[in-house]
Order: structure tokens, then C-alpha cells, then sequence
């Protein structure tokens, strides 16, 4: 954008003066910045943006102040993600809007590790480890403690066998009948059918290779 100072300063004028008249060209900048951008900055707010000079190396710096620019004045494909800085936009910005339909800590594992050990993750979100207690019973602890122990809790895990004795039945997912979950862990239980007829049906604790559980809060 081309600018033309308002007005000039002269070399020999005071300090007051030339002093007086950055000023007035900075509000003309300003006019003109908040002109060119009707539909990106808000544009019934006076002061929308903040001007720095740097006298040490002459630079002239533009900040537009918080709230300055909303969702409505946002043209389509206005903010691409390579224009997105690394740190620009993170978890504290986003709390309250996008975060609570968000998993808070997600994992999946394979559950056929030793008893006692941390069992092998796959890939997760804020989970440090998953504790096998005994069979078919495993603590995840979180890397980052939750608000709260009030969330809610899902989970899916493999079928331990297949054969005729328990064609159609599988394993779940729940939360230990015993151990109230906490906002750093939260101890699961997973548990077999292991017989097909239904008056006969046994449920037990049992181990799966593949155990999936999310967290939302």
C-alpha cells in the first residue's frame, strides 16, 4: 500500500511540532489501513490498530488490536493454514468454542503384556501410560491432569478368539466396578462372553491385542 505523508516535516522545525505531525500522519495511516480493509478489520471501531515506531532502526510496526477482526469480516479462503505462524493459534484459544467436542486423551494398545508392566502403546493423545493391573484390567494415566473426574468415558477392544464355542460374541469396554476414576487416570476393565448360549453366558476379565479408549470432558 502507497502512503503520502499528510503532512511534511522540515529540519528545522521543533520536536513539538514534527512530533505533532507523525502523530497526524499515523491516524491518516491508520484511516486509510481501516479504509482498504472494510471487510476484514471491523470498521466501526476507531481505534483498530496500534502503531509502533522503533526509532533505533526507523521501523514502523502496525498491530491490530484484540477483537479488531471477526468471523464476519473474514473473506472466504482469507486465512489459509500456511499463513497460520506455528503458536499462533493453541489449546487456550480455544477453550470454550472448539475444545469440548474434542477428545481430552484418546489411546490404543495392545493389552497382552505382562501383569504389572506398561503395556505397548500404538498411538494416543495426553496418555503416558497404560498399567496392566491383571488380566483384562488396565489403568491409563494421563500426561496432563483433567479439569475434572466428570467426563466421559468409551472404548472398543478385539475379540480374544473366534471359534465355535463363541462365534458372535466379543469383547467390552467399562470402567472397573470398583475404582472411581480420577482426573489423572482412569482404570477400565475389559470382559469376554465367553460361551454362546444365553442362558449359559459367562462374562470374564480377559486380555485383547487391540484396546481403543477415548475421553471427552
Amino acid at each position: 500500500m502507497a502512503f503520502t505523508l499528510v503532512q511534511n516535516i522540515s529540519g528545522s522545525e521543533c520536536i513539538g511540532s514534527s512530533r505533532q505531525k507523525i502523530v497526524n500522519n499515523f491516524t491518516s495511516l491508520e484511516s486509510e489501513i481501516v479504509a482498504l480493509s472494510a471487510n476484514t478489520i471491523y470498521p466501526s471501531s476507531t481505534n483498530t490498530i496500534d502503531f509502533t515506531y522503533v526509532n533505533s532502526t526507523r521501523n514502523l510496526q502496525a498491530i491490530v488490536k484484540t477483537n479488531s477482526i471477526q468471523d464476519t469480516h473474514l473473506q472466504s479462503n482469507s486465512v489459509t493454514t500456511n499463513k497460520i505462524v506455528d503458536g499462533s493459534v493453541n489449546r487456550s484459544k480455544l477453550e470454550g468454542s472448539i475444545l469440548p467436542a474434542l477428545a481430552k486423551a484418546w489411546v490404543n494398545f495392545d493389552g497382552t503384556g505382562a501383569t504389572g508392566a506398561n503395556q505397548t502403546i500404538r498411538a494416543n493423545y495426553n496418555v503416558s501410560s497404560v498399567v496392566k493391573n491383571g488380566v483384562g484390567d488396565y489403568t491409563i494415566n494421563f500426561s496432563t491432569p483433567l479439569s475434572s473426574a466428570n467426563y466421559a468415558i468409551c472404548g472398543t477392544s478385539s475379540h480374544t478368539t473366534s471359534n465355535a464355542t463363541n462365534t458372535g460374541f466379543g469383547t467390552s469396554v467399562s470402567i472397573h466396578p470398583t475404582v472411581t476414576p480420577t482426573t489423572n487416570s482412569v482404570r477400565i476393565w475389559n470382559v469376554s462372553l465367553t460361551k454362546a448360549v444365553f442362558v449359559t453366558d459367562i462374562v470374564t476379565a480377559a486380555d485383547s491385542s487391540l484396546i481403543s479408549v477415548q475421553i471427552f470432558h
